[in-house]
């Protein structure tokens, strides 16, 4: 959905679509966004007029996912996951393996303090 958005925003920029309003799709994907805490994401809580601003918490936790269905999963597996998952059927054996915390405390390792 981020992906739709900031196409649809550039493309208005440069005038290769006529200008729409995001609003729905904007508030659709902080609430995405925001449900992440239920997975142990640290996510400052929602403000009136205000975005969610994404953590380092969220970054590595979306990371996580992203790179293993993007990066690790091969296009046969991955496309049975998406088989699965439409049909409404368990899809836990695709889940990465291994904990997305692990990686948040080799990130904040990584920060150097002066």
């Amino acid at each position: 959905m981020s992906k739709h958005i900031c196409r649809c925003k550039h493309d208005m920029s440069r005038g290769r679509i006529p200008e729409i309003n995001l609003t729905e799709e904007e508030y659709a994907l902080e609430y995405m966004v925001y449900q992440t805490t239920r997975f142990g994401v640290e996510i400052s809580e929602p403000e009136t007029e205000k975005h969610i601003i994404h953590t380092p918490s969220f970054n590595v936790w979306y990371s996580f996912y992203n790179n293993d269905f993007k990066n690790i999963l091969p296009d046969k597996e991955c496309h049975t996951f998406r088989k699965a998952e439409e049909e409404g059927e368990d899809v836990f054996m695709f889940m990465p393996k291994g904990d997305w915390r692990d990686l948040l405390k080799k990130d904040k390792s990584k920060v150097k303090i002066k």
